[in-house]
């Protein structure tokens, strides 16, 4: 399930403004796991961390690889932004989403969806149920160009900056 809604105010002057509401649910997600595996430590804050170099349980079996399709993901977001459209030879855009990216699995990479990859099935999403490893809450971005006379050549500069766990 997805939805959005925005509001867009022009503010003149080839200026617009807008603010945004971006949301997302998903429910009964793939999740995959090996029952063969010793259970894992979990720290403080509750994020299980497998043991480098553990032995299976039953090693003559190997790996075995299982999906349990009850994971859930939410993602909720508020986007701010502000647009220079082009006049006068130059343009400029800054926006701003602040978001919540929550549930027992993220879809962001693959990585990061088989975190739990050699987890036993039956306990690997317990308590793991609210924000996902890969959140990141804030992202910025700039963008501003600048058309030179005479040559007719565009000059951009762009910037984006987001907090939270790198990819």
């Amino acid at each position: 399930q997805q939805w959005h809604a925005t509001f867009e105010r022009d503010l003149g002057r080839n200026m617009v403004a807008e603010i945004g509401y971006i949301g997302s649910k998903g429910t009964n997600l793939p999740y995959y796991g090996d029952p063969n595996t010793r259970p894992s430590t979990s720290s403080e804050d509750g994020t299980k961390t497998l043991i480098p170099g553990a032995a299976l349980r039953y090693p003559s079996w190997g790996r075995i690889r299982t999906r349990i399709n009850n994971a859930r993901s939410n993602y909720q977001g508020m986007t701010l932004s502000f647009n220079k459209r082009f006049s006068n030879r130059w343009q400029a855009q800054l926006s701003y989403v602040y978001s919540k990216t929550a549930g027992t699995v993220t879809s962001a990479s693959q990585a990061a969806f088989n975190s739990a990859l050699f987890e036993t099935p039956n306990t690997s999403l317990l308590n793991r149920d609210g924000r996902v490893p890969l959140d990141r809450p804030h992202e910025l971005k700039v963008f501003a160009g600048y058309q030179i006379p005479w040559i007719e050549v565009a000059v951009n500069a762009s910037f984006r900056g987001t907090s939270g766990t790198t990819y």
